[in-house]
Formats: structure tokens, C-alpha cells, sequence
């Protein structure tokens, strides 16, 4: 069993490579501010998690860290594996964009440059604190923010189009 907060255990032994972060993004469990889980039962734990993406998929467990592969074929699997992690967690990004789309009342206000600088601040602080090269980091997160304000720009004039076509109707 892995400890991963004070009564909540992982039910996976540690030899299957799993570190307590992995296995709390595998399960798709999150620790809250605020909420202190209880219960050792995943069924409890499940229903804590609020729009959280299933991590729940076998397919999303890893069998081997990087120094632990022998062959192009674990390397490949154990990318493949977080490729489809990542994909999940930009969706869920994805949608809170949707969301400032929607709470944003003027579209000027849409791409904020103090902000985009804070979260490239914060993701590089990240990076460094887990051995990501920062060379890597920046540029996806600054590609990954273009692609996002252009998503949102185009959420907020959908809404406002849809909006204005109901109060001419």
C-alpha cells in the first residue's frame, strides 16, 4: 500500500513503479483545499472528484520509468500512455477556456499578456522543480496558451453570435 494523504492509501504495491503522484493522476484522484478524504474506499474517493478526467483506464497504468525500459517498445508504450494522459488534461484545460469564454464579458479581454506571462512564470518553476527542461516547457506552454486564447476567442463570438440571433428571433 502507498500512503498518499493521512487515511488514504493507493491499493497498488510500490514495485509496480507507481510513485504516490502517478498513482493519484492514474486513479484520477486529486487532493482539494478544504477536503480531507475519509474514506479508503475508491467508490468514496470517486465521488469527490468533480469533472476530473477518467484516469481510470488499465491502459494508463506505467509499467516501467524511463530507466526501467529495455526495448523502443516500452519506451513507445510508456509515451503512448502519457500522450493519452495528456490529451485528457488538456480537454479538461480546454474546457475551462470554454468557461472564460463564457464568464468574460468583453472579448478585449480575452487574451490578458500579465497572465499569459504569470502561468509561463509558474510553468517554468514547475518544470524546473521536476528536471523538465525549460527549453521544452516554455515553448509548448506558450504554443498551448496561443491555441487556447484563439479557442476561446472563438467560444466567445460563438456565444455572443448564438446570443444575438435568440434576441432578433
Amino acid at each position: 500500500m502507498i500512503q498518499l494523504h493521512h487515511s488514504l492509501t493507493f491499493p497498488y504495491p510500490k514495485t509496480q513503479g507507481l510513485e504516490p503522484l502517478s498513482a493519484l493522476i492514474c486513479l484520477g484522484y486529486r487532493e482539494r483545499k478544504g477536503v480531507a478524504f475519509q474514506s479508503k474506499d475508491p467508490i468514496v474517493l470517486s465521488n469527490i472528484r468533480e469533472k476530473t478526467p477518467d484516469m481510470t483506464d488499465p491502459t494508463d497504468l506505467r509499467r516501467n520509468t524511463g530507466p526501467e525500459c529495455q526495448t523502443m517498445t516500452d519506451v513507445r508504450y510508456e509515451v503512448d500512455r502519457l500522450d493519452r494522459i495528456l490529451v485528457k488534461l488538456i480537454a479538461e484545460r480546454q474546457n475551462y477556456m470554454d468557461a472564460a469564454a463564457r464568464i468574460k464579458g468583453d472579448r478585449e479581454t480575452v487574451r490578458d499578456p500579465a497572465r499569459i506571462e504569470e502561468v509561463v512564470s509558474k510553468v517554468l518553476a514547475e518544470a524546473q522543480k521536476h528536471g523538465l527542461s525549460g527549453a521544452i516547457a516554455e515553448p509548448v506552454w506558450r504554443t498551448m496558451i496561443e491555441q487556447c486564447i484563439q479557442h476561446e476567442f472563438e467560444v466567445w463570438d460563438e456565444l455572443r453570435s448564438d446570443t444575438q440571433k435568440q434576441a432578433k428571433g
